[in-house]
Order: C-alpha cells, then structure tokens, then sequence
C-alpha cells in the first residue's frame, strides 16, 4: 500500500513540476500563446500578415535593384535624385509585392495540393511507405502517373479554391499541437482544441465566403 502511495505522489509531483517548469519557462510561455493564437485566430494573422510579408519582401527587392542599378550604371540622375530614385524604386515593388502575393500564395497552394495528391496516391499504390519516403521528392516524381497528375490536379484545384478552409484546418491543427507539446498533455487536449478552433474561426469569419469559402460583406448603407 504504501508503495502504491507513493508511486502515486510520485506521479503527482511530477505532473507539478511539468506545469511549475512551464509556468516559469518563458519561451514555453510564448509557444503556448502562439499556439492558442494560431489555434483561435489563425486565418486572420494570415490574411494580415500576408500583405505585410508581400510589402516587405517587395521594398528589399526595390531597394536592392535601385542600388544595385546606380551602382552599375555610370551616375543616370544627378547625385541628389539617387535617394528619391531608391525611395520611389523601393515603394514601387511594395505596391506589387502587396498586389501579387495574393497570386503567389494561391501558387504554393496549387504546389501543395499537388504534392499531397500525388503522395496520396503513391503510398495507396504502395510506391512511397509514408514513414520513409514521403518527403522523397524524386521517389515522387518516378512515381509518377495518370493517376497521380489527375489527383494532383484535383487537390491543387481544391487547395486553391477552399483556400481558407484549408488555412483554418493547418493553422488550427498547428496551434493545438504546439499547445499540446509544451504543455505535455495527451492527444485529448489536440482533438479538442482543434474542433473548438475551427469553430471559434469559422464562426469569426462568418460574414465572408464563396469562393475560397468567403464573399464580399453587403453593403448596409
């Protein structure tokens, strides 16, 4: 008996000491926030921080190209244009890298769909065992098929147009399993978390959604 107690208050102050090592643990702090975030406002930090990745990555590109084309070219303005000439160089590809990210985003989608089609198929067909080779990219590409391209082609297409329902699942999914690692709890704690954050997310973008599962508002003025 009494080691049975004390098998038991083992177990119990080692439950502590895991939440007590959490507690006090600052970057199991930050993974856990920025699982609940991922989980509950997933698809809203993605519509806001795309744009901000299209204007970043758009203003090094600019500024990179002007610099290095008044370095190249023998002096084509006069010395005190060449900083409003790397200024409006550098806002210029801002503006496009904020207008095209849409489009390279829907890209990558139609590449991941493609890829998962294709890896679907492979390791149905026994081609690729999917605990070793499933990130074989040219296991993938020898496996090739009429088969494979059509189910890459359906999931591409798929990707692209549930675009955001895939996004909420991904960064749901994501969320909980940073969550549940940090806080070494069972697989209960994923499952529930990833149904209560799908719901929280869909419920918060309620008010869009055809194509990619979203619509403009209506106008109520």
């Amino acid at each position: 008996m009494s080691r049975i107690k004390g098998g038991a208050n083992h177990r119990t102050r080692s439950a502590e000491e895991r939440i007590l090592h959490v507690n006090l643990n600052p970057q199991s702090i930050a993974m856990v926030v920025a699982g609940v975030l991922l989980c509950f406002a997933g698809w809203h930090l993605f519509r806001f921080s795309r744009y901000i990745i299209g204007f970043v990555v758009g203003a090094s590109v600019g500024y990179a190209l002007a610099v290095t084309a008044l370095k190249t070219f023998q002096k084509p303005f006069p010395p005190s244009w060449e900083p409003w000439v790397v200024l409006a160089s550098t806002l210029l590809f801002a503006l496009f890298g904020v207008l095209l990210i849409k489009l390279v985003i829907k890209a990558l989608l139609f590449v991941a769909g493609f890829v998962f089609g294709n890896l679907l198929v492979a390791i149905y067909s026994g081609s690729v065992k999917a605990t070793t080779d499933a990130f074989n990219i040219q296991l993938l590409i020898d496996s090739l098929s009429i088969w494979s391209l059509g189910a890459g082609l359906f999931c591409g297409t798929l990707f692209i147009f549930f675009e955001k329902g895939f996004v909420i699942l991904y960064s749901c999914a994501v969320g909980a399993y940073l969550v549940m690692a940090q806080l070494a709890a069972p697989p209960l704690l994923f499952y529930i978390m990833l149904i209560a954050g799908s719901i929280v997310q869909l419920w918060m973008s309620r008010g869009s959604g055809v194509k990619n599962m979203q619509v403009a508002p209506v106008d109520r003025s």
